[in-house]
């Protein structure tokens, strides 16, 4: 999927199409992707249409929040998982 920018926003929406379970019709949809900050991220999927209303409502909203990780007195011993090398 690719989509616009929106500098404004800090927001990519994507659209694209997807067959209903339910119908087996082909429906429009779209996917949000919106940056908060640094550490949050924000993203929901959408359908533009609900066939009851003719409206666009959110299906599923989530956010992602970076957590925030504690060393301890031995950090220096562990390594990250991406120097890590295996054993001969």
């Amino acid at each position: 999927m690719e989509g616009p920018w929106d500098e404004a926003t800090q927001s990519i929406t994507m659209p694209f199409k997807k067959i209903s379970r339910s119908t087996g019709q082909e429906r429009d949809m779209k996917e949000v992707y919106r940056i908060i900050d640094e550490d949050n991220r924000d993203y929901w999927r959408s359908t533009p249409l609900n066939p009851k209303t003719g409206k666009e409502f959110k299906m599923l909203n989530v956010k992602w929040t970076r957590k925030e990780i504690k060393t301890h007195q031995n950090a220096d011993l562990i390594s990250p998982p991406s120097t890590r090398t295996a054993a001969p």
